[in-house]
């Protein structure tokens, strides 16, 4: 939760109160979009940690609870982001129309993120805590080194692109959960191609920004996609419905 704070000692120092407002409103709302993720993770740690002997179980779990977690960020986040210019105003008022670039950047970070949620939790289920919580100390200072050099440079969204960066620090925990399960890291690759664009849609403008919906087309046309996205949304409902 430290690197939280880059965003009053650093935005702060810059931009003010008012910038703060801004970041903290898109930090909310990522934080709101990606609700189920948490019940997916939790549910993950439990499952991880009762088939430790069972090697096949585990690796398939891994992978496609990784795309699962994409989906389960990625979907709400690519809704919110391409209406966004819209929505947020209509929501907000006017005013906060400079949130809107923020949570685009802040909600890709997201994505980019949530394949790692299950290998955390694999490393929780096998007592590697060590290894998750260098990954935090390396996330917390690479978003508040990143931070201090990009918002005087691009803003407040600097610091949007501050935790894109901060992404390779979650780079132990890959490392170590390969160690632990030999899985395929890839599965959830073409996901965040078809999703990562139409959630940064925002930095462009309208119509220009249509042209990062395209890759949205892979969901429909590759069947394995297809068939996956019906499946895990069926999933998704189902546990949404058990909270």
């Amino acid at each position: 939760m430290v690197s939280g704070l880059a965003n009053p000692i650093i935005v702060g120092r810059f931009f003010g109160a008012t910038g703060v407002g801004y970041v903290a409103l898109a930090t909310r709302l990522v934080d709101t979009l990606a609700f189920a993720q948490r019940a997916t993770w939790r549910l993950g740690l439990v499952a991880l940690s009762r088939v430790q002997s069972e090697g096949d179980r585990v690796r398939r779990g891994i992978e496609e609870g990784m795309v699962l977690q994409v989906l389960t960020v990625a979907v709400p986040m690519a809704s919110v982001a391409i209406f966004g210019r819209w929505l947020i105003p209509m929501v907000f008022g006017p005013s906060w129309m400079p949130a809107v670039s923020v949570f685009a950047l802040l909600g890709a970070a997201s994505v980019l993120n949530a394949p790692l949620t299950v290998q955390m939790a694999l490393l929780f289920s096998r007592g590697r805590n060590q290894a998750v919580a260098v990954g935090d100390i390396l996330n917390t200072l690479i978003v508040f080194g990143a931070a201090f050099w990009l918002v005087p440079l691009l803003g407040i969204d600097g610091y949007g692109v501050a935790t894109i960066v901060s992404t390779l620090a979650w780079l132990v925990v890959y490392r170590q959960a390969r160690r632990i399960e030999r899985f395929n890291p890839y599965r959830p690759i073409p996901w965040i191609a078809a999703l990562v664009p139409p959630v940064l849609s925002p930095l462009l403008p309208w119509p220009a920004n249509l042209i990062l919906l395209a890759p949205l087309s892979l969901v429909f046309v590759v069947r394995d996609m297809r068939i996956q996205f019906r499946s895990y949304a069926g999933l998704v409902l189902t546990l949404v419905r058990r909270l």
